[in-house]
């Protein structure tokens, strides 16, 4: 049976994979190559596959607590492409976080309303282009209701300077990464130290 580390290390492998696959297959829509399609299923039955075999070792090795680095900590994805809905889903399942999705701003704030979630990360053009400021529009929300120290990332395909300037500057967003150059290491990373400096 293989060590529970390296398992963990396929898995990570894949999921990058997954991440590049999935970002084309975002770009292109419904003209994206059958083959980008098929090779997601195959990876994501693998990941699938070696996420069980994680769960088998760790039960045979009660011991060896499992390293997650954000086991329990809840977090609402606001997304409207359901490509990249599942591309932050797997990334943040993949740190240990339960992640809840919205698609737009009356979804995010009925579900922020009824649940309790420790970060927030927002797309800031959510839904079609007369709507397209509904994600600024939520990170005002999430500022009135949860305060300055509730931890928000903006995952975002495009944001203007002045947008940009103001989600810093009035909303105080703990990270901004947009899509076009979206890394899992920079998005892993922001996402732990959004969540860690909360847990004081």
């Amino acid at each position: 049976m293989p060590h529970p580390d390296k398992l963990r290390e396929l898995i990570d492998i894949h999921t990058r994979r997954l991440l590049e696959l999935k970002k084309q297959q975002a770009a292109y829509g419904l003209s994206a190559d059958p083959s980008i399609v098929l090779e997601i299923e195959t990876i994501e039955a693998e990941i699938q596959k070696l996420r069980t075999e994680l769960g088998e070792t760790e039960k045979v090795k009660v011991s060896a607590p499992a390293r997650v680095p954000l086991a329990g900590k809840a977090v609402l994805v606001v997304e409207d492409n359901p490509a990249w809905q599942d591309i932050l889903r797997e990334y943040l399942a993949g740190l240990g976080c339960g992640v809840d999705l919205a698609v737009d701003f009356c979804e995010a704030r009925d579900k922020l309303q009824a649940g309790h979630f420790d970060l927030v990360t927002i797309d800031a053009h959510l839904g079609p282009q007369v709507k397209a400021y509904e994600g600024m529009i939520l990170l005002d929300y999430v500022r009135s209701r949860f305060g300055s120290d509730f931890p928000i990332i903006i995952v975002s395909g495009e944001i203007n300077r002045r947008d940009l300037v103001r989600a810093f500057q009035k909303f105080g967003v703990t990270n901004v990464l947009l899509k076009e150059n979206f890394e899992y290491d920079e998005f892993r990373l922001a996402v732990q130290n959004a969540l860690q400096s909360t847990s004081g």
